[in-house]
């Protein structure tokens, strides 16, 4: 059967491939003016060689500390995207990225977003969770990747970094790294504004201000944006979840009191009303949920439809917010001297109807605070063909949760659960790497990073029906020595060849619960990468074809594992990851015509782990599929732009991405799976001669495909009829149905 579906999906790709490709030849033989202007470029991918002869431009990245690199002699497996990619795929936010990444996927967890990197990634988004993969917004780390709920808000540029990032970040990352960088301000004035409505009754506005206060030495910059969006998925009894309503602000000031001292500082807050979670829609097989004789569930016939009741009203806001210093000072000699210092707090209460039904079975209500500080300095250099940085990075997080559980009409008689649970992060670390060119074609680099993490919990667990505590008082520390060593060749001036060897560390932790018992430890997890890659251009720098390989060697995996009714976390013994990336962008006429595809092959197998199901049985998950993570995964863009006379210019753009089945436990239930899938997006954009006025027409998810971020089991067990897994409770995490939207952009000034 999964043979069958995956044909289906690919002969469906096939076509949708067919119609793009027509849809662009037809309209380059009927463009207008097929050789636009000189000068005019689309985006940041492409420039025009003076003689209208568009080739693909210099991707300038950031990613090894040292100062601006080409991409493609860059030793390390990562995609970049600029501002006006996102724009025009209208990607605001982390998990809109994955169509365009190879070996990245998103799921959603009680309502957060995680992320996953060559199959490495973890749902454990409560109090003691920590995300495998980092994500830095300039330069300082994001716990748990809180901030990706959100949209962006003035990105400049996005990198996705692939593999083990230890020796050049302060926070360990064993799958990779998303690397934000947002637009820093400058002295030339700048206003525009961008509104946005679409379906769901969507409407979103954003508005930009930047300049300087004294010319070369004081300059800022400020971002407004509101964003309202009704839920997608309707609540035939009641008010309906997966709605937004948010206001965030970011402001940048840059200092320079003399030519080579700067000073940054950022800040942002956002604060989203109303927030009733994100609750799975129960879709229990046979239409009964949890075999309730005396008062059954049926779910709604269509997929975007579902039953929820609450309780409570809702909560009036969530509030995240936070600042950063970053002081750069440039030295003699070729030294720079840096440190980045940051708060950041995360604070709210939401409501979640956790059976996903409109019975009173099974409520939570979680409240979060939050609070993280850190302190980064950076002193690197360059000399003589050799650059280098060294760092030392400080963590603090403090991590207090308060889990309300309502169970008294499932279990027919009182029982509340009340989990108070506060979890305490404090981490060293201290890092150096060195990159040295042997020769104008050989390269090589080294680097270490130690690691040295304390964490404590203090937990009370109170249930109304045994009128006794629970207490779980606990404090452990870990540390780590984790190596980095690679190697580049520049072959040709066409071929860049590289290798690497790394070590990716995440220390241990704490669950506070287990199975509403007392909390559990988890060791520390230990991935080693070795990899190849090769990083080319062809044909007069109109093809760029980069390609990797990588075997990774995963130990002590902290994996997630449901035992009804709430999920829990133990360690997978030893898994192994081998895959294969490949990403192409081409230009292959003389216009603005382009192409951008990835293919990437992922085969993730447990080779030692004994676990249980959901009711408690013993389970062997050897040789099982990770989690969350699709095997094959393969996208497709186009894009052309072309000029309508006098009138401006007109961008069309579409792109599609098909993915293989993901399963969302470690047993490979089909029960709790997404079937392979298309998602076809498409944008019609107009912009003006001189840029300042710009429109949009954009669709997504156009063919309407029913597809999920997450399913698993949960109790919804009568006293009289246990749940079993013949009866057992399914609910889904649903994405969003086909959506359309119209956006206006002014430019202001200049």
């Amino acid at each position: 059967m999964r043979i069958q579906s995956i044909g289906q999906h690919l002969n469906q790709g096939a076509l949708y491939l067919a119609a793009v490709l027509a849809l662009f030849l037809l309209n380059g033989a009927l463009d207008a003016s097929p050789a636009m202007a000189e000068e005019e470029t689309v985006g940041e991918a492409v420039t025009d060689d003076g003689a209208g002869d568009y080739v693909l431009d210099v991707t300038k990245v950031t990613a090894t500390k040292t100062g601006e690199t080409d991409l493609q002699e860059t030793p390390i497996s990562i995609t970049a995207f600029d501002s006006d990619f996102l724009l025009d795929t209208q990607s605001f936010r982390l998990a809109d990225i994955s169509l365009y990444t190879p070996n990245t996927s998103f799921a959603s967890q009680a309502g957060v977003v995680v992320g996953f990197i060559r199959g490495i990634g973890s749902v454990n988004t409560g109090a003691g969770g920590e995300a495998s993969v980092a994500m830095y917004v300039d330069g300082v780390y994001s716990e748990r990747m809180l901030n990706a709920s959100f949209d962006f808000l003035d990105v400049e540029r996005i990198e996705v970094l692939r593999g083990p990032q230890g020796t050049l970040y302060g926070r360990n990352a064993t799958g990779g790294a998303f690397n934000i960088i947002t637009k820093r301000p400058t002295d030339e004035l700048e206003v525009l504004t961008r509104i946005e409505t679409g379906s769901f009754g969507k409407f979103r506005v954003d508005a930009t201000a930047a300049g300087a206060v004294v010319e070369n030495r004081l300059r800022g910059r400020i971002t407004v944006v509101r964003n309202v969006r009704s839920g997608y998925v309707e609540n035939l009894v009641g008010e309906n979840p997966y709605n937004e309503e948010y206001t965030s602000l970011r402001s940048a000031i840059e200092i320079l009191p003399t030519d080579n001292i700067d000073v940054l500082l950022l800040g942002d807050f956002t604060e989203a009303a109303d927030v009733l979670g994100t609750p799975g829609k129960n879709i229990t097989p046979n239409g009964v949920a949890g075999s309730w004789p005396e008062n059954p569930y049926t779910p709604p016939a269509e997929f975007w439809d579902a039953k929820f009741d609450w309780i409570g009203e809702p909560p009036e806001s969530l509030k995240n917010y936070g600042g950063s210093g970053t002081v750069t000072l440039s030295l003699p000699k070729g030294l720079a001297l840096k440190s980045i210092t940051a708060y950041r707090e995360w604070n709210g209460t939401a409501l979640l109807d956790a059976d996903g039904t409109d019975l009173l079975l099974f409520h939570d209500i979680l409240t979060t605070d939050m609070k993280q500080f850190s302190q980064e300095i950076q002193l690197s250099g360059t000399h003589a063909g050799l650059s280098w940085l060294a760092g030392f990075f400080y963590y603090k997080m403090d991590d207090n949760a308060i889990y309300n559980y309502d169970l008294t009409y499932s279990l027919g008689q009182e029982f509340i659960m009340n989990l108070d649970a506060k979890v305490s992060t404090e981490a060293y670390a201290g890092y150096v790497n060195a990159t040295y060119n042997i020769s104008p074609r050989l390269g090589v680099s080294a680097g270490i990073r130690y690691s040295f993490e304390e964490k404590g919990v203090d937990s009370i667990t109170t249930f109304s029906a045994f009128g006794n505590d629970r207490r779980d008082v606990d404090k452990r520390d870990w540390d780590d020595w984790s190596p980095s060593f690679s190697v580049n060749y520049r072959a040709s001036e066409q071929v860049f060849l590289f290798g690497v060897i790394s070590k990716g560390f995440k220390s241990g932790t704490f669950v506070p619960w287990n199975n509403l018992d007392v909390g559990i430890n988890l060791e520390p997890e230990i991935v080693w990468n070795f990899e190849i890659g090769a990083k080319t251009d062809w044909f007069g720098q109109r093809l760029r074809a980069n390609v990797a390989a990588f075997y990774m060697d995963y130990k002590d995996i902290q994996v997630q594992t449901i035992i009804a009714p709430v999920p829990t976390f133990e360690n997978a013994a030893k898994a192994r990851i081998i895959g294969t990336e490949l990403e192409l962008l081409a230009r292959p006429l003389s216009s603005a015509l382009l192409f951008n595809s990835t293919l990437s092959y992922l085969n993730t197998r447990y080779d030692d782990f004994l676990t249980q199901d959901a009711w408690g049985t013993p389970m062997d998950a050897s040789g099982n599929q990770f989690s969350y993570i699709p095997e094959w995964k393969v996208t497709f863009g186009a894009q052309d732009t072309y000029q309508m006379w006098s009138l401006g210019f007109v961008t069309l753009r579409m792109d599609l991405a098909w993915t293989d089945t993901v399963f969302f436990d470690v047993l490979e239930d089909d029960a709790l799976s997404q079937r392979p899938v298309a998602i076809l997006n498409a944008l019609v954009k107009w912009e003006s001669p001189d840029g300042r006025w710009r429109l949009e027409l954009f669709g997504k998810n156009l063919t309407d495909e029913e597809t999920v971020s997450n399913k698993q089991y949960i109790m919804t067990n009568s006293a009289v009829v246990p749940t079993t897994p013949e009866n057992g409770d399914i609910v889904a995490i649903l994405n969003p149905p086909r959506t359309f939207g119209i956006a206006f952009q002014w430019r202001i000034w200049p």
